[in-house]
């Protein structure tokens, strides 16, 4: 008896073609998905470290005042998407629980940068806030 099995029928092969080819669009997928998951960590890590680099010249300034400005052009140059804004609100000690716990003249104000992230499809914004407690001179 002569066996006429020699090769695979065309139905095996495209069956194994859909396979292949489902395969390959989901890893293929999967890859865009990551590169646009990275692209998001890289800028909200690089919005964060702006944000920390204003925060702590905000901080650094003997006196704070609600229309204080403060720009680096070094960053401007570097990430020229981003634009950096810089809130100062006094708030005072009467407006915060804790306040009967602060020494006298104690002047309480809250820090805050946002970073706004231009692209294609709009603006993110990052915004990193804190409170600064400082005893007036």
């Amino acid at each position: 008896m002569l066996s006429r099995n020699k090769g695979f029928t065309l139905l095996e092969v495209i069956v194994a073609l859909m396979i292949i080819a489902t395969v390959m669009v989901s890893l293929i997928s999967l890859t865009i998905q990551n590169i646009q998951l990275h692209e998001a960590a890289r800028e909200n890590t690089i919005s964060y470290m702006v944000a920390e680099e204003y925060m702590e010249n905000l901080v650094a300034q003997q006196t704070i005042d609600e229309n204080m400005k403060i720009e680096d052009e070094e960053i401007k140059d570097k990430y020229p998407n981003i634009e950096v804004e810089t809130k100062v609100e006094d708030i005072g000690t009467e407006d915060v629980a804790w306040a009967a716990f602060l020494p006298e003249n104690t002047e309480v104000k809250i820090l805050k940068v946002i970073v706004h992230w231009k692209e294609e499809t709009g603006t993110r914004d990052y915004s990193l806030v804190t409170y600064i407690v400082r005893k007036m001179e």
